[in-house]
């Protein structure tokens, strides 16, 4: 029986975040713990598509995933973060970074992270899985284009939920049709393109929208003098990110 290429896709994606868990450290290349994010995420958004039903596995990828982001963020304000200009924030930032890290990525919750996906990687070929290739790219270029509509019917004054909302699903789009292309199911690069700038766009509004919040939480438990010009800076481009929307 010849295995769906959907589950050898998320057999990849599983173990790609098994490797990635062994090599995230406070002090190590953060792009590990990014590369273990994405896997999860990838992993999630394709079984929400295509397999809702599987929601015990969807819960407990949700789960990890949520107990790394506010390490991800840190990590994304600090890569943003003019050291030059902001060198007081900077220094206080890291250390604060540091100290959550080790919070947080303990050896324990580490162990128990990769019991976690082994766990999930031996129930995913439990799955009853029963689609072709063609409902696989149907249902991915329908939501895509479903997906688009919406955002050519925004505006700059839409609310932050409906601007997640369709983060998500743009997420959930541009991993579904990757998936695609390099399954070899469909050629998808063009509507990958489009797709990953009007994500990156979200993720923007969305990474500096959580920035502003901590920072200003941050600021009022560290009165640094840079905090009031960065707030500033802040807001005025998330300003601006949220009146390119409706061009």
């Amino acid at each position: 029986m010849n295995t769906s290429p959907l589950i050898k896709y998320l057999s990849c994606q599983l173990y790609s975040a098994i490797i990635r868990a062994r090599l995230i450290e406070t002090k190590g290349d953060i792009e590990h713990l990014h590369r273990f994010r994405v896997a999860i995420r990838r992993s999630r958004s394709l079984l929400k598509l295509y397999l809702p039903d599987a929601y015990a596995i969807i819960s407990v990828l949700k789960e990890i995933v949520q107990k790394t982001n506010e390490l991800r963020e840190l990590d994304v304000f600090l890569l943003t973060l003019n050291s030059d200009e902001y060198p007081k924030l900077t220094k206080r930032i890291k250390e604060v970074r540091d100290k959550r890290f080790e919070m947080i990525w303990s050896e324990s919750f580490a162990n128990e992270t990769i019991s976690s996906l082994n766990r999930l990687y031996d129930e995913l070929h439990r799955l009853p899985i029963d689609i072709t290739d063609k409902r696989l790219t149907t249902k991915s270029e329908k939501f895509y284009a479903k997906s688009l509509r919406s955002y050519n019917r925004l505006s700059k004054d839409e609310s932050a939920d409906k601007l997640h909302e369709l983060r998500i699903r743009f997420k959930i789009s541009r991993y579904s049709l990757e998936f695609l292309n390099e399954s070899g199911l469909h050629d998808e690069q063009a509507k990958i393109k489009e797709c990953k700038q009007i994500q990156d766009h979200f993720g923007d509004i969305q990474d500096v929208s959580n920035q502003l919040q901590w920072l200003k939480h941050f600021c009022d438990e560290n009165p640094i003098k840079e905090c009031k010009k960065l707030i500033k800076e802040h807001k005025q481009y998330l300003h601006s990110l949220k009146d390119q929307l409706s061009s």
